[in-house]
């Protein structure tokens, strides 16, 4: 920079050195510049993501998403995905399921209950960890959320919430980088948004 800058000048015997080291460093910055890019966006890593209302086609939920993603179907009538981990630093996967049965048993709070006992008894694949049993959030009396974080591999972490409504729960799923603060709360934020339509 002081050479640039013009505040020293090298000695014409080691100019070769100085504009080798130069080229180095110019090199490394575009470099930089580049991986940065490729890696996702880093002028938005201060700001939370926007999320905006989202259908989900054909089963009368609506769920906001971050903004710039986009619902798709997975083949299956019931789950959709929005977005991907590498190229928008995370991604939501849903899935509607039915709980009726459940309904005589009791209601939201003790469906919560019950997914709760489930998602912690059971078996995680090899390599996977969860950060304790599920627990049950309240967004309010009549809105329970199961929740749950597990780290699938290094770096890696799955947020699950399951948003219980009346005659649904619907799963969110949100993989995102561990050390994304700015993402870290978008599980809780989709799940508190879940709401039916018809």
């Amino acid at each position: 920079d002081l050479i640039v800058s013009g505040l020293l000048r090298p000695s014409p015997r080691g100019a070769a050195r100085w504009n080798a080291l130069g080229a180095l460093a110019a090199l490394a910055l575009v470099a930089s510049f580049a991986l940065a890019l490729l890696t996702g966006r880093p002028w938005e890593l201060s700001a939370p993501p926007v999320l905006r209302d989202a259908p989900l086609p054909g089963v009368g939920i609506t769920a906001t998403l971050p903004e710039g993603l986009r619902i798709e179907g997975t083949g299956d009538d019931r789950s959709f995905v929005a977005g991907t981990a590498r190229s928008d630093r995370f991604e939501v996967r849903l899935r509607v399921a039915p709980h009726r049965e459940l309904l005589a048993v009791g209601g939201p709070e003790s469906i919560a209950e019950a997914i709760a006992q489930e998602l912690s008894a059971a078996a995680l694949p090899r390599g996977v960890t969860a950060d304790g049993p599920a627990r049950v959030e309240h967004l309010d009396a009549a809105r329970p959320v199961v929740a749950r974080t597990f780290a699938v591999a290094p770096g890696v972490a799955l947020e699950r919430r399951v948003a219980v409504l009346p005659r649904v729960a619907v799963i969110v799923d949100v993989t995102r980088r561990r050390d994304d603060d700015r993402s870290a709360a978008v599980s809780a934020r989709i799940a508190a948004s879940v709401r039916a339509t018809r």
